[in-house]
């Protein structure tokens, strides 16, 4: 039994017995390594090179009423990149057939945008775990506030106050209105 990769839309599918939105399929015609993809994600372990492909989705609403709902869902791949998710074959091919390079430059700027938002957000997460361990470590911990450039350990003093201040810190790096997890999973319920 392979592992499913998980391929979330752009843009929800429509159930075809309920109506509701469905927003990801999943599928083992890849790599089946548990990874979740985007549109402009390189897929790996992909030797499809253009194509489309069939997959199922399942509708969460209809999913408890007599057995999950299959919906026909075609996955596109333009150069081992995936280029969307469509409820028929017709829109899946007009797709695949109008990606060009401005396309694929669109993908890049966007991947590399996130990328460098990580990473800034990263290196400020990671800063302030290092200066609240630093501290929660110090044998004077007044010395180590009062010492040169303590100015940059405001946010610093906000956490210490909090009961749990590596809770405190986790919940001052989230980002606004942020309901997924890192993986791309939907954790607003």
């Amino acid at each position: 039994m392979g592992l499913f990769d998980t391929f979330i839309f752009d843009s929800p599918i429509a159930c075809s017995e309920c109506g509701k939105p469905i927003k990801s399929a999943q599928s083992r015609n890849f790599g089946s390594s548990l990874d979740t993809y985007r549109v402009g994600d390189a897929v790996r372990d992909c030797d499809i090179r253009l194509g489309i492909v069939k997959e199922q989705c399942y509708c969460d609403s209809c999913s408890g009423l007599n057995g999950a709902k299959e919906n026909d869902t075609w996955l596109v791949i333009w150069h081992g990149v995936y280029a969307g998710a469509y409820a028929s074959y017709e829109s899946a091919e007009i797709r695949l057939n109008s990606i060009d390079r401005s396309t694929l430059l669109e993908w890049h700027s966007r991947h590399q945008t996130e990328k460098e938002e990580w990473q800034r957000r990263f290196r400020s997460f990671y800063a302030a775990i290092e200066e609240w361990h630093r501290y929660s470590v110090a044998e004077d911990k007044k010395a180590f506030l009062k010492e040169p450039l303590a100015f940059i350990r405001s946010n610093l003093l906000e956490y210490i106050k909090s009961d749990d201040p590596l809770g405190a810190i986790l919940e001052g790096y989230k980002r606004d209105n942020d309901t997924t997890d890192l993986d791309g999973s939907d954790l607003s319920g």
